[in-house]
C-alpha cells in the first residue's frame, strides 16, 4: 500500500509510512493524500490560519471568496514546505543560518516602530487594540501611586503580568515588547533543543499568519503570552523534572506570576505540575504550591485595593457569549482531557508537549468558538479567535522539533531533563 497509518495513545501521534516509490515520483493525487494525513499541516493551519480569519474578513475585499482560497493556499504551502520537495529543501537551506532569525526579529522591530504608533492612534476610530493601553496605563497608574486598575479601559491582564512587563511599559520601549519575547523564546529553544534550522522555521512560519502581523503591530500581548507559555514549558521540563532546587523554585515563581496574565490562566500551573508528576510527585506538588500561592497571592493583594476587580470581567464576557451549555461541555471536555493526560503522559518531551498543547487548547477552543457563536458568526468581529493563540509557539516547536513525522526523519526523542537534549539530527 502506498500509505499506511497507525495511531498511538498520544495526542497528534499519527505514524505515517509513505511508499518510497510514491515519494520519489509523486503525483498530485499522492501528494495531496499524503498531505491530508500529515497532522503537522493541520496543526499549522489551526494555530496560524484560523485566528487569522478575523483579519481576513476585516481587511480583505471579497473575504468570503478569498478566505477559502487563502486557507487552501496555506495548506498547500505547508505541505510543500514540510515534505521533501524543492520548496521544502530550499526553506531548510535558508533556515540553516542564524542571520534569518536576526532578520526576522529586526523586521518585527522595524515594522513595530513604523506601524505601531499609527495603529495606536486609530483607537478613537475603533481601530488598533486596547491591550497595549491596559498594560501601559495600569503600570503608569501604579507608579503614580494610584490603584492598579484606576484606568479608563477595562483590563483583562492580571497584576503579575503587568508588573513583569514593566521594563517595556514604564520606559516607553513597548515597541520592543513582542519582538523581545520572540527573541527569548527563540534563544531558549535553540539552547535547550539545539537545532537552529527548526528554530528558524518556527519564526518563519509565524510570518504566514495574518493574525501574527496584526497583533504585532497593534501591540496586543497574545503573541508574547504564547512565547511565555512555551518558555515556561521548556524551563519546567529542564529544571523541575529532575532535581528541583533553587532554579525549579524560580521557574515555579515565574509560572505563578504569569498565571495572573488572564483570570483563567492559573490552570497552567497544575497543568505544568502534571508534566512533573511522572518524574517526581513531590516536586510536582511543590511546584504547584509555589506557583498557585504566587498567583492567588498577587490576585488577592490587588483585589483588596481594586473594586470591581477588572480581570473578573472575562468571566461575565465568557458567560454572555458562550451560554451555560457550552460552559458545561467545555468544563467536561477539559477535565476529560486532563484525566487522559494524567493517565497517558510519558516522560519524553514529545509526549509531555503533545499533552500540554492538547490540555491547554481544549478549554480555549470552547471559549473562542463559543464567542464566535455569541456574535452571530461575524468573523470580522471575532476577537475570541485570539484565545487560540496561547499554544501557538508551543505548537510550532512541537511541529518542527518533536512531531512524529519529524522524529521519523531524525529527531532524538529524549527528555531535556538533566541536560539531555531533544533535537533534530543533521
Amino acid at each position: 500500500m502506498p500509505l499506511q497509518i497507525s495511531w498511538r495513545a498520544e495526542p497528534f501521534a499519527i505514524e505515517i509510512c509513505f511508499d518510497k516509490g510514491s515519494l520519489n515520483h509523486p503525483t498530485m493525487k499522492t501528494f495531496l493524500r499524503n498531505a491530508l494525513f500529515d497532522v503537522r499541516i493541520w496543526i499549522l493551519l489551526f494555530f496560524l490560519q484560523i485566528p487569522s480569519l478575523r483579519a481576513m474578513f476585516k481587511y480583505l475585499p471579497l473575504a468570503p471568496v478569498l478566505a477559502p482560497v487563502l486557507l487552501f493556499g496555506a495548506f498547500l504551502a505547508y505541505a510543500l514546505a514540510l515534505h521533501d520537495t524543492p520548496l521544502g529543501r530550499r526553506l531548510r537551506r535558508i533556515a540553516d543560518n542564524y542571520m534569518i532569525s536576526v532578520v526576522i526579529l529586526l523586521l518585527c522591530c522595524g515594522l513595530n516602530a513604523l506601524i505601531y504608533p499609527y495603529a495606536d492612534s486609530l483607537k478613537d476610530q475603533g481601530g488598533g487594540s486596547t491591550a497595549d493601553d491596559v498594560l501601559i496605563a495600569s503600570m503608569h497608574a501604579l507608579l503614580a501611586g494610584k490603584d492598579l486598575y484606576d484606568i479608563p479601559v477595562t483590563a483583562s491582564p492580571g497584576p503579575g503580568w503587568i508588573l513583569l512587563n514593566a521594563p517595556f511599559t514604564a520606559t516607553g520601549l513597548y515597541v520592543f515588547f513582542t519582538p523581545c519575547y520572540l527573541a527569548a523564546a527563540f534563544l531558549l529553544t535553540v539552547r535547550l533543543l539545539g537545532n537552529r534550522i527548526a528554530a528558524n522555521l518556527v519564526l518563519m512560519s509565524l510570518g504566514s499568519s495574518l493574525a501574527f502581523w496584526e497583533l504585532l503591530v497593534t501591540g496586543h500581548d497574545a503573541i508574547a503570552m504564547s512565547c511565555m507559555i512555551a518558555i515556561l514549558f521548556l524551563l519546567t521540563e529542564r529544571y523541575c523534572c529532575g532535581r528541583f532546587g533553587l532554579r525549579g523554585a524560580l521557574v515555579a515563581l515565574l509560572a505563578g506570576i504569569f498565571g495572573t496574565a488572564r483570570i483563567i490562566f492559573p490552570f497552567l500551573i497544575p497543568l505544568l505540575g502534571l508534566l512533573i508528576w511522572k518524574h517526581d510527585r513531590r516536586h510536582a506538588i511543590l511546584f504547584c504550591l509555589v506557583g498557585l500561592t504566587t498567583t492567588f497571592g498577587l490576585h488577592g493583594i490587588f483585589l483588596l485595593q481594586n473594586q470591581p476587580y477588572d480581570p473578573f470581567h472575562l468571566f461575565s464576557r465568557a458567560g454572555w457569549h458562550m451560554g451555560m451549555g457550552t460552559v458545561v461541555l467545555g468544563t467536561v471536555a477539559t477535565l476529560g482531557t486532563g484525566l487522559a493526560a494524567w493517565r497517558r503522559v510519558g516522560t519524553t518531551m514529545r509526549s509531555a508537549m503533545g499533552w500540554f498543547i492538547l490540555c491547554l487548547t481544549t478549554p480555549l477552543v470552547f471559549i473562542a468558538f463559543g464567542e464566535l457563536r455569541g456574535i452571530g458568526f461575524e468573523l470580522a468581529r471575532w476577537e475570541g479567535g485570539n484565545y487560540l493563540l496561547p499554544a501557538l509557539y508551543s505548537s510550532l516547536v512541537y511541529v518542527f522539533f518533536l512531531s512524529e513525522p519529524a522524529r521519523s526523519a531524525g529527531v532524538e526523542n529524549t527528555s531535556i531533563t538533566h541536560g539531555h537534549q531533544a533535537r533534530i539530527l543533521p
